[in-house]
């Protein structure tokens, strides 16, 4: 049985639903990986699936939405931004023992102080793995091409990541996680980890408002900074 097949979903028409099963795959065969992952224990088991199912929720937006070349309107933003609340619905529904996932499908969009969406009525930092999940989504969402732009560079990503650290993402997790990728020596075709170049936050503000961007939306919005301002 598949990772979706748990919660019921089959739905292929977004890269951040239809390929985790693939990626479950994918990390099977990772040579960095330490122990197949049905072999680590109940804890790194539990975060490994809500990682996979984060946005589940996004089976309930429409297609057109999703695979929208250009900026959002108002209207399809909010429709956008129902997708946690969604996926945690969905996870909650599947009568699994899934609660742990039910949480970081709802707060993957949480910042780290508190802002992104849902809205809160009392604002709160997000689980700890809530905020793990969002680097990661943000980092795997700048690096996957989509219909509205191609990949972004690591060093650009970085360059962004510092723009949102100690605000929208817990630096001590984000610092972490930079680390892990430059100890694994990450790369893209020629594009090596390496000091951002001075002029990599001009790129990146070039095509956020050429996109128009909501400001912060890789971290706190549709994990996209093509979308509104990454899944």
């Amino acid at each position: 049985m598949g990772v979706l097949d748990i919660v019921g979903i089959e739905d292929e028409r977004h890269p951040d639903i239809g390929h985790a099963p693939q990626r479950l795959e994918t990390r099977r065969g990772d040579p960095y990986d330490r122990a197949p992952l049905f072999e680590l224990d109940a804890l790194a088991k539990d975060i490994g699936e809500a990682a996979l199912l984060h946005d589940v929720g996004k089976a309930y937006t429409p297609v057109e939405v999703l695979q929208k070349p250009g900026k959002l309107s108002p209207d399809e933003w909010e429709i956008i931004k129902r997708h946690p609340e969604d996926g945690a619905r969905i996870i909650l529904r599947s009568g699994g023992q899934m609660e742990f996932a039910a949480v970081v499908a709802y707060e993957h969009h949480l910042t780290w102080q508190g802002g992104g969406y849902p809205e809160l009525r009392y604002p709160r930092r997000p689980h700890p793995v809530s905020q793990l999940v969002q680097i990661c989504d943000v980092f795997d969402a700048l690096r996957t091409e989509r219909p509205f732009r191609g990949p972004w560079p690591v060093e650009k990503i970085f360059r962004y990541f510092s723009e949102l650290s100690g605000t929208d993402l817990n630096p001590e997790v984000l610092a972490g996680f930079q680390n892990m990728l430059l100890q694994q020596g990450v790369q893209a075709g020629e594009d090596a980890l390496a000091a951002p170049s001075e002029d990599a936050d001009d790129e990146a503000s070039s095509e956020s408002e050429a996109a128009g961007e909501p400001s912060g939306e890789a971290a706190g919005g549709s994990d996209e900074p093509s979308h509104a301002p990454s899944s």
